[in-house]
């Protein structure tokens, strides 16, 4: 199934509100999206959208370039072929997802079967998701998890670090309260807070109330200590390009749960990579 377009656009997703962090504001994105087709009329389509002001993603400019560069590349040869071969033009994270879901949307419609079966048979369509609150109010905090829970939500994620410890306290009560016994809250520092921090609003607002906190503070080394202190599990954000850079982190930061994008990972064929190395570790 040889490619016969392969072309680059650019997206753009406006927000209706930023998201307050304690890593900063996180507000409209930018991104690019790539488009590939066959003689048979066949279509694939795959797009990254990097996270303005993180250093560790790739700026929009180097990642439409590089596509760009891939797409040029890529007109007259096969598709399955592009897709065994694409860790050997070294694209970054963003791009390599893109590029990547775009190959594996193409072969999945070719092969006339939903795009989750195709990477993995027998996977089911149903993606598990949490709400994500970042008001400062507590009574919105309140109302706005009431609205998830009452639209099926089973998870909650309060995002903390950005206003003072008292004040998280007051919101995270709200949270749970509006929560009730049969969804899990859990909070998300963005690495904002220190040891001390963590334990004083867990102490102050009991362990029994958050499912996890996700990097609690900037470094991963204290994540066991936190985790000990506070009775609380404790969630990475990891950014893996290999399961064994993930292998490790779990075992220097002693975390319990890893929160795995698939775009800054490089594609969701290393996310289930990750899933099958840890599963046999």
């Amino acid at each position: 199934m040889k490619i016969t377009e392969a072309t680059i656009a650019s997206t753009e997703l406006r927000m209706t509100e930023s998201i307050a962090t304690g890593a900063g504001n996180v507000g409209d994105r930018s991104g690019v999206r790539i488009r590939l087709g066959t003689e048979g009329g066949e279509v694939g389509v795959g797009e990254a959208a990097p996270i303005p002001g993180v250093p560790s993603t790739t700026g929009l400019e180097r990642l439409a370039h590089d596509m760009k560069a891939w797409c040029d590349r890529a007109v007259g040869h096969d598709a399955e072929e592009l897709l065994a071969s694409l860790d050997r033009h070294e694209l970054p994270p963003e791009a390599r997802f893109a590029v990547h879901t775009g190959l594996s949307d193409l072969q999945s419609r070719a092969a006339g079967i939903p795009l989750h079966q195709w990477l993995r048979a027998g996977s089911t369509p149903l993606v598990r998701v949490n709400a994500l609150v970042t008001s400062a109010a507590p009574a919105d905090v309140h109302a706005t998890v009431l609205r998830a829970v009452d639209a099926g939500m089973r998870a909650v994620k309060l995002k903390v670090g950005v206003l003072e410890p008292a004040r998280d306290v007051t919101r995270i009560i709200a949270a749970s309260e509006a929560a009730g016994p049969d969804v899990e809250l859990r909070l998300d520092a963005n690495g904002s807070w220190t040891p001390e921090q963590a334990a004083h609003v867990v102490g102050r607002v009991g362990q029994h109330r958050v499912g996890y906190i996700e990097d609690p503070t900037a470094d991963q080394t204290e994540f066991a200590s936190i985790a000990k202190s506070t009775g609380v599990p404790v969630a990475v954000d990891a950014d893996p390009v290999h399961a064994s850079d993930l292998l490790g982190l779990v075992e220097r930061s002693g975390v319990s749960v890893l929160v795995l994008k698939s775009a800054a990972a490089g594609g969701i064929d290393r996310i289930l990579d990750v899933a099958r190395s840890l599963g046999s570790s």
